[in-house]
């Protein structure tokens, strides 16, 4: 299944809850890939590598993800938090 893209800046609101399963919040970002690349497939490998990089092990949690697509390319983003 693929990942959901958007033609150009998708303006997101963060509101992570302040508690998760007896956890606190203690960050909260959309993380967005450092470069563009050409290709669908590339950027949910960028996607990909973000995820890894932020496991849930970690405290990490996932609210959503999707592409943005841009003139140069398109960009990864995840909308996360952690919690400790």
């Amino acid at each position: 299944m693929g990942t959901i893209v958007y033609e150009g800046k998708r303006f997101f609101k963060k509101s992570a809850p302040p508690e998760m399963n007896g956890k606190k919040l203690v960050f909260e970002e959309i993380f967005r890939s450092n470069y563009p690349v050409l290709s669908i497939s590339e950027a949910e490998k960028k996607l990909n590598d973000i995820r890894d990089c932020h496991r849930e092990m970690y405290g990490w949690v996932e609210f959503d993800a999707w592409l943005e697509h841009y003139p140069f390319g398109y960009m990864a983003m995840r909308y996360h938090a952690q919690y400790k």
